[in-house]
């Protein structure tokens, strides 16, 4: 009877070595790779957007909403 509870012991240490060493190959972290990538002319101006002082300019020139 020992000898199954000690061959049962190996068995189940074996397991969660095994176990223990595929989890920690799963979570191994990738290497992320930042490129930066220019803006062509042609898009740089299809971006162009208006200042903030146009956007904004019925924000503070309108009335007061509270009174």
């Amino acid at each position: 009877m020992e000898k199954y509870l000690i061959t049962l012991f190996f068995i189940g240490l074996i397991l969660f070595i095994i176990g223990y060493y595929e989890n920690k190959q799963q979570n191994i972290p990738t290497k992320i790779e930042y490129k930066f990538i220019d803006k062509t002319i042609e898009e740089a101006q299809k971006d162009k957007q208006e200042p903030p002082s146009v956007i904004f300019k019925n924000l503070f020139n309108s009335a007061p909403i509270l009174i």
